[in-house]
């Protein structure tokens, strides 16, 4: 059995496991040095553990269905292929860890740590809200771009990157940092498809909803909107209660604490110059 330990924003996170099953399984720019953890993933590779005996789901979905358990939950992930069915993964876990079992077949284990790792249900434990987002740094600060899969999010990122000299520094997910202030926005381990991602944190200027348009159109989200808005990119299991309140609860400080935008776009530098001449107002004490 090995060890590997993993730290970002204010978390720290050990894996244990074959040492051919820890290979890969997290980027080593987020390898932390051996000691205590506030979470702790064990991964193992062989038959899955059979749901809980007599329990009745209290999720379900095409790719996954959950029961609750005396210690926590179960969450069993199935894959389809041609028609066919079959289960790929199983995680239980408890607020302080998780046991990720993979099928002997699965030949993508980090793609399932990545998925199946639980690790927004300890982030939000820790004060800190995960979010669907391309991540970028310029000029000492967070720029976040959120929006369903397809939008453009990253093309809005590359965008900066490529137009204002911006740093990518995840293409699919963001951790916001809400236990002091101001509000941080922290890369992460786990990136999605993107594999981009970087380990650091800055101060979060601003979040950006997505829209695709025929033209640039920005508009400044308050109150009730920012928040509802925000919540369609919260990375959070929304069958479960206690965390479903804590995603809320932060969604509604971060909205408090940081510009929120809707910007219906061009897939050009001209959305940057749209976003950057709001931002420049905010700079200069402008309503928007």
């Amino acid at each position: 059995m090995s060890s590997k330990y993993v730290a970002f924003g204010s978390l720290r996170v050990a894996f244990t496991g074959q040492t051919e099953l820890l290979r890969g399984t997290v980027t080593e720019t987020f390898a932390a040095p051996a000691g205590a953890a506030d979470f702790t993933v064990s991964l193992a590779q062989g038959a899955l553990p059979p749901p809980p005996p007599g329990a009745l789901p209290v999720a379900q979905a095409v790719d996954h269905v959950v029961y609750r358990t005396a210690e926590g939950w179960q969450r069993r992930f199935t894959a389809g292929y041609r028609g066919l069915w079959r289960e790929y993964a199983a995680v239980e876990y408890t607020d302080q860890a998780a046991r990720l079992t993979v099928s002997p077949d699965c030949s993508n284990v980090p793609g399932c740590v990545d998925s199946c790792s639980a690790f927004e249900h300890l982030a939000l434990r820790a004060r800190a809200l995960p979010l669907h987002a391309s991540h970028i740094q310029i000029q000492g600060s967070s720029i976040l771009f959120t929006a369903p899969c397809g939008v453009g999010k990253s093309t809005q990122a590359e965008l900066w990157r490529r137009h204002r000299g911006a740093r990518v520094i995840n293409g699919d997910k963001a951790l916001l940092l809400c236990k002091d202030s101001p509000i941080f926005a922290s890369g992460l381990p786990y990136s999605g498809t993107s594999r981009i991602c970087e380990n650091a944190a800055a101060p979060l200027k601003a979040i950006v909803v997505l829209e695709q348009g025929r033209e640039n159109l920005l508009t400044r989200l308050k109150g009730g909107r920012a928040v509802i808005r925000l919540m369609t990119g919260v990375i959070c299991q929304s069958w479960h209660e206690g965390d479903r309140e804590l995603a809320l609860s932060l969604a509604i400080h971060v909205a408090e604490q940081v510009p929120i935008f809707l910007l219906s776009c061009l897939p050009d530098e001209s959305a940057v110059r749209c976003l950057e001449n709001a931002l420049q107002n905010l700079r200069e004490g402008e309503s928007l």
